[in-house]
């Protein structure tokens, strides 16, 4: 039997859920599975991509009133995401038209899909958890506030001070709809959002599983690290210092106070730091060494070539999955300091491939730094770091994971 999985996602390439998902799609007809995706932006020229189109008055309609009837209750909330997911949209019927054995789901908010069409599918249902939002009140990242595990209110996201609040709401939604799916698997991307999920309240009852994103080894190594200083305008004399987010305090959970002040106290004239995924800032940054701003890059090349221009990565965030910016990092052969949190430890393995630094000792992270580049040994850490993911994250052997768990679900041998 050749197995039709359809992946519901926001989009194909626009983001790190996205991508993955993407790469996981083409992995999988590589593997021989009869693999689509069904997306609402498509940017890849994928013939097995297929857009939904949306009416866009009725797009931007439900967007502002998810505004106008819940989310303005809450004037001083943060402005992070949160998703509600209740607006109905056209997915159905291109579902129906495919005809698939299995849904799979990833990254769906952006009023992609309602939490009531989810339970309508009537089909066994993956669902790759990218991040916690599905088994949350609402938010994407709980910032340990830990509410999810018992019942959500008094969000702290939404600054709210009543208990039965629009998080409780959306959390008895879930509960109410995955309660009633049986075909239902969770997959957890990092044994800690597995344990995360497992634990929290609405996922009681429901199987959750670990299994990893993956990544293209032949298109993500190195490339010759002077050929990439010299293709970016990167002085070759320097040790280059990457970091890859949104260079600004307006996620907290990113971790930038604590990049900041690693990068304060480091007391030495040979650094440059390098940034991607942000435009240009004319502030003062507030780092005492050179900032150089390479904007969002989209393919994968670039993305390369960014990464082996680098002596190491730096990835402050307070909670982490399974980052697609360290796993494409130690692809190409540059080392990754990060805290000890999330999903990191399923790829760095200390002081061998990479650095864990204590959460959130922003002093143990410069130490972390200067130990990958100032090490002797820094050849070897770095074909650690590529050597983990080829064996690991490659993603023909995430994809003969699915297959086998898409197998298990259809009772296929």
């Amino acid at each position: 039997m050749n197995i039709r999985v359809l992946h519901l996602s926001a989009s194909d390439l626009e983001g790190g859920a996205a991508r993955a998902a993407f790469r996981l799609h083409t992995g999988l007809r590589e593997n021989g599975i009869d693999s689509h995706m069904l997306v609402k932006s498509k940017k890849s020229d994928n013939a097995y991509v297929h857009q939904v189109r949306f009416n866009k008055i009725r797009n931007y309609f439900s967007y502002h009133l998810d505004y106008l009837l819940w989310l303005n209750r809450y004037p001083g909330r943060e402005s992070v995401n949160f998703s509600i997911s209740f607006w109905k949209s056209p997915v159905m019927d291109a579902i129906r038209s495919l005809k698939p054995d299995i849904v799979h789901l990833h990254w769906i908010s952006d009023n992609f899909l309602s939490l009531e069409t989810i339970g309508k599918l009537n089909r066994p249902v993956v669902w790759s958890l990218h991040d916690m939002n599905p088994f949350t009140g609402g938010c994407h990242y709980d910032n340990n506030c830990n509410r999810y595990r018992t019942l959500c209110g008094n969000c702290p996201v939404l600054h709210s001070e009543r208990q039965n609040d629009l998080s409780t709401w959306i959390q008895k939604r879930k509960k109410k709809i995955y309660s009633a799916m049986p075909g239902l698997t969770m997959v957890g991307l990092s044994r800690w959002m597995q344990e995360a999920a497992s634990s929290s309240s609405v996922l009681q009852g429901v199987r959750v599983v670990n299994l990893p994103n993956g990544i293209d080894t032949s298109q993500y190594k190195p490339v010759a690290k002077d050929m990439a200083r010299g293709l970016l305008s990167v002085p070759p004399d320097k040790k280059v210092i990457l970091f890859g987010a949104q260079f600004s305090n307006a996620e907290k959970r990113k971790g930038f106070h604590h990049l900041l002040k690693a990068m304060s106290n480091f007391e030495r004239d040979d650094l440059v730091i390098v940034v991607f995924g942000a435009k240009a800032d004319t502030r003062d940054t507030g780092i005492p060494f050179p900032v150089r701003f390479l904007g969002n890059l989209h393919d994968d090349l670039s993305l390369c070539i960014v990464y082996s221009a680098a002596d190491v990565m730096i990835v402050p965030s307070e909670q982490e999955n399974l980052s697609n910016g360290i796993m494409e990092s130690m692809a190409c052969g540059t080392p990754v300091v990060a805290f000890d949190i999330g999903g990191n430890p399923d790829m760095i393995r200390h002081r061998e491939n990479g650095y864990l630094a204590r959460p959130f000792d922003a002093d143990d992270l410069r130490e972390g730094i200067r130990w990958i580049i100032d090490n002797r040994e820094y050849q070897t850490i770095a074909e650690n770091a590529r050597d983990t993911v080829v064996k690991k994250f490659d993603i023909q052997v995430v994809a003969t994971q699915y297959a086998e768990l898409y197998k298990s679900m259809l009772n296929i041998s």
